[in-house]
């Protein structure tokens, strides 16, 4: 056996509020469940908005020569809007001065839905960095069991797991090893895999939030996986098999201290998923990306450690956090509440350069009426906004950033007082004011 173990080391591949689904689907699951048409006519798109940072150098807005206007054109907004309900809370920055041109009850929070989402993004790229790599790995114990060790990602492709096992059944082969069982090691991630605000009608939008998953939890594309790390090493089990290495059986279990590594997949950076999570508005991944937070930072990879360490990393980055509430950290519990200040704030901070390792987040926001979330919206300002989005049965959010006449605004509109049922009329609402917004400075 010691043999063996020598050869494989030398010749291995060392490498909410109820009805939740009645209405986020149009977040979390763009087009499915949409009552806007598929496959929006195409525009010339006027001045497509740069993908990051783009506010460098750019003619900045001061309060004297449009703070006045701007601010009519909000409250003018929030007094006649009929759907978004008796609450409106506003903020715009210009994005190269900082300098506040609009607010609205900036400073209280408000159930926000999904536009949540942009604070574990802001707090994992703050605290692991953007280029920081989800490794999958596999490991043997050199006796004769390999472990799939997850190591946060859960976007693995069937593609991604076919590589590593293929990868496994070459350094199995050169040691010798014709037959193993397998281990999935997920205990990166531990704790309850559901908030306990998540109702039944939330639990088809979100799946077991775990440390190693396929297609966010649905291996198939569709069905949501009960347990989707097991369901990742069933696949990678039958890879293995179909690559001549007999599997004895699949289950859970922990990757030993003195295994030695064969396979890993490490294509999956901390900006690919901030990628991912706010233009898919995926739940899972925002959930655990918060979890990667507090590993970072020295905590258990649980929920409620999740949700601290996102506060924790944004406050340490210099954001005002006071009076958030994290009920979970993707927007599905409506006790989720955040300020528009707050969510301005990291918006700008990404836009301008202030903070460059949340540049990314900039990029990763759907543009309107080209992809994401937005696809089908804001066609009165298509290629101009980036924002991500939030929808509840009663509550409606947009934060994001938008250009007008060359110039940059950051902002965050949040409505969540909507009225039952009235959520559509609601975002046309909010569409066209936003609409508006960026032919402000035309």
């Amino acid at each position: 056996m010691k043999k063996a173990t020598s050869l494989l080391l030398s010749g291995a591949l060392v490498l909410s509020l109820g009805g939740y689904a009645t209405a986020d689907a149009f977040d979390v699951v763009p087009g499915v469940l949409t009552l806007a048409p598929r496959g929006a006519k195409p525009v010339d798109y006027p001045r497509p908005l740069p993908p990051a940072a783009s506010a460098v150098n750019r003619p900045s807005l001061q309060p004297d020569e449009s703070a006045g206007s701007l601010q009519q054109l909000v409250d003018d907004f929030a007094a006649g809007s009929r759907a978004l309900g008796g609450r409106i809370a506003v903020m715009i920055r210009d994005v190269p001065s900082g300098t506040v041109l609009a607010e609205r009850d900036a400073d209280t929070a408000y159930t926000t839905a999904s536009s949540v989402k942009i604070l574990p993004a802001a707090a994992a790229l703050a605290a692991l960095g953007p280029d920081q790599p989800l490794a999958t790995r596999v490991m043997f114990d050199g006796s004769g069991t390999v472990s799939l060790v997850g190591g946060g990602n859960m976007r693995l492709t069937t593609a991604d797991v076919q590589r590593l096992a293929d990868q496994t059944a070459a350094g199995l082969s050169a040691a010798g090893f014709k037959r193993v069982a397998v281990r999935v090691d997920d205990s990166l991630f531990t704790g309850p895999v559901w908030a306990p605000g998540w109702g039944d009608l939330d639990r088809p939008w979100i799946q077991p939030v775990q440390a190693l998953g396929i297609n966010s939890g649905k291996t198939d594309g569709s069905r949501a996986d009960a347990d989707p790390a097991i369901a990742a090493g069933r696949v990678f089990s039958t890879a293995l098999t179909e690559a001549g290495i007999e599997v004895s059986g699949t289950a859970r279990g922990k990757a030993g201290a003195e295994d030695v590594l064969l396979a890993s997949h490490e294509a999956e950076s901390v900006a690919d998923l901030v990628e991912h999570t706010l233009k898919a508005s995926d739940n899972t991944t925002s959930e655990a990306t918060a979890r990667l937070v507090a590993i970072a930072r020295g905590e258990a990879g649980t929920f409620d450690a999740g949700r601290a360490a996102v506060l924790a990393q944004l406050a340490d980055a210099g954001f005002g956090v006071e009076g958030t509430t994290l009920a979970d950290s993707c927007g599905l519990d409506s006790a989720t509440k955040v300020s528009a200040r707050l969510l301005t704030d990291i918006v700008e901070a990404a836009a301008s350069g202030k903070n460059p390792e949340l540049a990314p987040i900039i990029s990763a926001l759907p543009v309107a009426h080209l992809d994401g979330t937005l696809r089908t919206r804001l066609d009165g300002a298509a290629g101009l906004v980036r924002a991500k989005t939030g929808t509840l049965v009663t509550a409606i959010s947009l934060s994001g950033v938008l250009e007008s006449d060359g110039r940059q605004f950051a902002f965050s509109i949040l409505a969540p007082e909507v009225e039952e049922g009235a959520y559509q009329q609601a975002r046309g609402e909010l569409d066209a004011f936003i609409s508006s917004l960026a032919k402000f400075a035309d």
